[in-house]
C-alpha cells in the first residue's frame, strides 16, 4: 500500500512519470524480462497494490494478511488500497489470484 500510494502521488504530480515508466518497460522488453505482448502504459495509469505470496502459503497467513488490510482500511490508513490484489506465485512464475477471505 505504501508503494502504491507513492506511485499514485508521483504519477499525479509529475508529468514525466508516465514517460519514465514507459522507458522502464521498454528496457525490460529489450532485456527479455517483459514479453513483447505487454500492453503499453496508458496516459493515466491506475495503480493497484499487489501482494505476491509463495505458493502454498498457509491459510492462516493469508487470513492474517486480509485482517491487517481490513484493519488499516477501517482506521483510514489504507483507504487507497481497496483494490488490493493478492496472488500465489507458482514455480513457473504464474500468478494465481487469492480471493479475500472472511475472518
Amino acid at each position: 500500500m505504501v508503494y502504491a500510494n507513492l506511485f499514485r502521488r508521483w504519477i499525479d504530480r509529475d508529468e514525466e512519470a508516465v514517460v519514465i515508466l514507459r522507458g522502464m518497460l521498454e528496457q525490460r522488453r529489450l532485456l527479455g524480462l517483459a514479453p513483447e505482448t505487454n500492453p503499453s502504459i496508458p496516459t493515466h495509469p491506475v495503480v493497484v497494490p499487489v501482494v505476491a505470496l509463495q505458493r502454498g502459503a498457509s491459510a492462516e497467513y493469508v487470513r492474517r494478511l486480509f485482517a491487517v488490510h481490513r484493519s488499516l482500511q477501517e482506521k483510514g490508513i489504507g483507504e487507497n488500497s481497496a483494490g488490493l490484489e493478492v496472488y500465489s506465485v507458482t514455480m513457473a512464475g504464474r500468478l494465481d489470484p487469492i480471493r479475500i477471505l472472511d475472518s
